[in-house]
């Protein structure tokens, strides 16, 4: 008797401690964990002074005011001008400069034809390849910026998402998908960021034949090379979120049978306490709801307004080469309009591959906002 006693202490023990997320002791549902408060140190700062105050703060309320005011249409319409105003400037004056260089080609190369020097728009046109390719480099280089402030932002987001999946008994979540996403993290940071200064270099490179009118013509192994680029990353990208996806919805699944098995137990057992102890985590578990959606909400804000930037400076830049090309081709400045397509080409293919990257961590963080506490998942 004594031991059937013993066994069924051990085994309401047992379902308390599966039934009850860890830490609940130390566990306050009603505010924000310190690891949220502290991301506002891991974000750019130029970033971090454009955003509304409280939106790091501990209160719920506070946050929820914050992102209400951040998300209204004159908030989000004054931070996107903010964030994108000056590198339509930057664009608007290279404009001017290649339109400029363009014309002074078209003049050159006409007074070449009529005195028969062919080499008369050399001068300007290696000028118009270095106004581009500086241009290009500026880009690529902020590009590798924001790949290193993404690392650090994911950095400062890791933390917090596991203290929140502990709170809610994600256990094997929170270890699975963090693991994931910081593996991820190094490769998408390594294959976009490392790769992109070689392959715009080369790229340029490769178009510097058509710029002293030489008759060689790399362009389609060029194209290879950007194909190529965007080809691999496109794969590992899928392969990420595949297995983000499958290891989470499994490490999710077992989470909850195992939080459910025991609050199920202590039910059956004894019925007053268990459905004392259901209300009671569901209670938990909506409030651990709302802060989870305000973090996640949060962390996908910040991780579109950093990825804004050079998204939008990519693209700026191919439609500015794209009217570049234009332009040279109706003044039939036929080698000018070539370089001005292959960076064209080039920024477009770099900017899908920040694109890329950048929604997979959208994706997880969003993933992380909608997860539901493991005891009632």
């Amino acid at each position: 008797m004594k031991k059937y006693l013993l066994c069924v202490l051990a085994m309401l023990v047992l379902g308390a401690c599966l039934c009850l997320p860890a830490a609940a002791e130390e566990a306050n549902y009603s505010v924000l964990p310190e690891q949220y408060v502290a991301l506002e140190s891991y974000i750019p700062a130029e970033l971090s002074e454009l955003l509304p105050e409280g939106l790091f703060s501990s209160e719920p309320a506070d946050v929820q005011a914050a992102l209400a005011q951040l998300l209204s249409f004159s908030g989000m319409l004054q931070l996107l001008l903010d964030l994108t105003g000056v590198h339509a400037a930057e664009s608007g004056r290279l404009l001017a400069t290649i339109c400029g260089l363009l014309l002074l080609c078209g003049l050159m190369r006409a007074f070449g034809t009529s005195q028969n020097i062919g080499w008369a728009s050399l001068a300007p046109r290696i000028c118009l390849f270095g106004a581009v390719a500086g241009a290009g480099y500026a880009a690529v280089s902020a590009m590798v910026e924001y790949f290193e402030a993404l690392k650090t932002l994911m950095g400062g987001m890791l933390p917090m998402m596991s203290v929140m999946y502990v709170l809610g008994g994600n256990l094997s979540r929170a270890t699975v998908g963090n693991s994931v996403l910081s593996v991820g993290l190094n490769v998408c940071r390594g294959v976009c960021a490392g790769i992109a200064p070689p392959l715009f270099g080369a790229c340029m490179a490769m178009s510097l034949p058509a710029v002293m009118e030489s008759g060689i013509d790399l362009s389609r192994l060029s194209s290879f090379l950007k194909k190529t680029y965007t080809s691999v990353l496109g794969v590992l990208t899928l392969i990420l979120t595949l297995c983000l996806s499958a290891q989470n919805l499994i490490a999710s699944r077992a989470d909850s049978v195992a939080m459910r098995s025991g609050r199920y137990a202590i039910g059956q057992m004894i019925p007053v306490v268990g459905g004392a102890l259901g209300g009671s985590l569901d209670t938990l578990a909506a409030s651990l709801g709302l802060l989870r959606g305000l973090a996640g909400t949060c962390g996908v804000i910040l991780l579109l307004l950093g990825c804004l930037p050079v998204l939008c400076r990519m693209l700026l830049l191919r439609l500015l080469f794209d009217l570049g090309s234009g332009a040279a081709q109706l003044m039939g400045c036929g080698p000018e309009s070539a370089v001005l397509s292959e960076a064209s080409s080039l920024f477009g293919y770099m900017a899908a591959a920040v694109a890329m990257c950048s929604a997979v961590f959208m994706i997880a963080v969003g993933a992380f906002a909608a997860c539901a506490a493991a005891w009632v998942g």
